[in-house]
């Protein structure tokens, strides 16, 4: 009886056998991993990266910069225009040139631009006020007296903003 105890006592499962000298990736000499020399490869490339990185996302911020102050203005030349439809008034859109702000009369809304961006502005003789405050007036029948705003980095990327007089459309190219 004491035999057949210690049978049962001995048996592993799986059966475990022991390997003599080999290893999972091959032998010895080419064992598996990263030697020291490849990693300082992958770490000095990833440095160079690092330091890269924002030498180039200070050259595109002008670039989201401007397209992110059309964007503004354009939607609130739009949203000037719905507004003088619905409420059967006509609505005025300032730009001041030298303070570089504007404002929209009927909604109450008055912005800053960037003091990086440069501003251009045509717009009809009748709404303009001295030579540094112009306006876009958008009629309750959907037309407006149009003009264009033009705004641009000292890099050389500009925006223009058109509104168009008859249907008082606003155009948005880069």
């Amino acid at each position: 009886m004491r035999g057949l105890f210690r049978s049962y006592r001995y048996i592993q499962y799986p059966p475990y056998k022991p390997s003599r000298g080999k290893f999972l990736c091959g032998s010895r000499r080419n064992a598996c991993g990263f030697t020291l020399i490849e990693l300082m490869v992958v770490l000095l490339i990833l440095s160079v990266i690092g330091v890269m990185a924002p030498v180039a996302w200070k050259a595109v911020m002008p670039g989201v910069s401007l397209r992110s102050e059309a964007s503004e203005i354009s939607d609130l030349l739009r949203q000037l225009r719905g507004e003088a439809v619905t409420n059967n008034k006509s609505a005025v859109f300032e730009l001041d040139i030298n303070d570089k702000s504007y404002r929209a009369g009927l909604l109450g809304v008055a912005r800053s631009l960037s003091k990086d961006i440069e501003v251009r502005f045509i717009s009809a003789r009748d709404e303009t006020a001295g030579g540094n405050i112009g306006g876009i007036r958008f009629y309750p029948d959907g037309s407006a007296t149009g003009g264009q705003i033009t705004l641009s980095t000292p890099k050389g990327q500009s925006a223009l903003i058109r509104v168009d007089w008859l249907t008082g459309r606003v155009i948005v190219e880069e």
